[in-house]
């Protein structure tokens, strides 16, 4: 499994868009996080279906916090997030 996290500082200029779809295309990432994101729920899931990726979870910016997306492969991003479950929840 391959986790790539970018803390990107906003993708809503097309130059980061670009250098994450180069970074992207080298990786290869089965789950790509994205913390302080500055996108809206609807530009995420623009931006998953460019990238190519089956699932999402996010938070979006709320004011100055950036919010984060996740994206994955639907096998990998259920496990990712039953361990998130167990540990955060269950701890």
């Amino acid at each position: 499994m391959k986790l790539l996290c970018w803390n990107c500082h906003g993708m809503k200029k097309p130059v980061a868009v670009r250098a994450l779809l180069g970074i992207q295309g080298r990786v290869r990432p089965d789950v790509l996080f994205l913390p302080e994101a500055y996108l809206s729920k609807a530009k995420a899931e623009k931006l998953r279906r460019r990238l190519g990726f089956k699932v999402m979870a996010e938070s979006e910016s709320d004011g100055r916090s950036g919010g984060l997306v996740c994206f994955g492969t639907l096998n990998w991003m259920l496990l990712l997030l039953k361990y998130i479950h167990t540990i955060f929840i269950f701890g």
